[in-house]
């Protein structure tokens, strides 16, 4: 198995377009996971679940590491079943979820490489207003 790629840096900073140009390439070897897409899915669901996703968005603060985790582990279950590698694009996000990441990748074997997107912050707030 390919290992996992882990793509870290700040918002804007090419994370989601350089884990589609990977995506392409190895056409189907592995697995996306962000949690902003499940976290925007799950805001448009009129119950519980989407309007504490919603109220946590639109105040722009980040749902809470526990919730982040237990829908990281979700994932990962489910890819534990298609035995792929894990492409993984704004998760961790901080101490604590690198915390939970790194414990789950050891637990299950996995070997994990990091990337770092470094972008000024004048360069990421030009390229969040052209979003």
């Amino acid at each position: 198995m390919e290992k996992d790629i882990v793509f870290f840096g700040v918002q804007a900073s090419g994370k989601g377009t350089q884990s589609d140009k990977l995506l392409a390439h190895f056409d189907g070897g592995y697995s996306y996971f962000g949690p902003g897409v499940y976290y925007r899915i799950l805001r448009t669901a009129p119950n519980e679940i989407g309007d504490y996703v919603t109220d946590i968005m639109n105040t722009g603060k980040m749902v809470e590491d526990p919730v982040t985790n237990a829908l990281f582990d979700l994932y990962f279950a489910a890819l534990q079943q298609r035995n792929k590698a894990m492409l993984v694009d704004g998760y961790a996000r901080n101490l604590a979820q690198t915390q939970h990441l790194m414990a789950v990748a050891q637990k299950y074997g996995r070997k994990l490489v990091g990337i770092f997107l470094e972008l000024s912050d004048e360069d990421a707030i030009a390229r969040m207003r052209l979003r």
